[in-house]
């Protein structure tokens, strides 16, 4: 690790215990995705996330019926986060406005 940074802890997803974890970083490395808890022992969920320095963890959402999602990838720009629950693989614009479902992504 260069000497002149160190690790920035993300922060945590409302609702659950404090876990999270990065899967997918931009190319400039100002967006991260992952996924993070939201839901309690009794009620375990796990939800995908975008992080960046000015708005912190956002929650991307849950497929109705699921309780895990996970941001795998982000394009070069972080413009795209793709991720995938149990019931479908999706690709959203981090802006996290609309979702849509797709077979596969070969290019960002």
């Amino acid at each position: 690790m260069d000497p002149g940074h160190r690790p920035d802890a993300f922060g945590d997803l409302l609702g659950g215990p404090t876990n999270s974890i990065a899967f997918a970083v931009s190319a400039d490395g100002l967006v991260v995705g992952g996924r993070g808890q939201t839901g309690t022992m009794a009620d375990p969920r796990e939800e995908a996330f975008r992080w960046t320095a000015e708005s912190g963890m956002v929650a991307l959402g849950l497929a109705s019926g699921t309780i895990q999602s996970v941001a795998r990838a982000a394009s070069a720009s972080g413009d795209i986060i793709v991720g995938d629950d149990p019931a479908r693989v999706f690709g959203r614009p981090s802006s996290g406005i609309a979702c849509a479902e797709c077979a596969s992504f070969e290019t960002f």
